[in-house]
């Protein structure tokens, strides 16, 4: 439940980088695109850090923070 709770404690707005294909499922991703956050192709690697890149000066730019979990499903589950 905290998770929830942990954006609200930082002094400047989040932008998270998130993968487009969460945008696709319905109301989740419809509410998600509304909160201006980047999204990126993660099958295209080179346009994915370009967005971020450039996305990523305008959010700074807005006085928000960015805040990137690059382990996803990159990374092997240890069982």
């Amino acid at each position: 439940m905290g998770d929830f709770f942990y954006p609200a404690t930082f002094p400047k707005e989040l932008c998270f980088v998130l993968k487009r294909e969460l945008l696709y499922v319905p109301f989740f991703g419809w509410a998600l695109a509304s909160l201006r956050m980047i999204h990126i192709n993660r099958g295209d690697r080179e346009k994915a850090r370009e967005a971020v890149a450039a996305q990523g000066k305008q959010v700074l730019k807005e006085g928000r923070w960015m805040a990137i979990f690059p382990e996803g499903t990159r990374t092997s589950r240890l069982l």
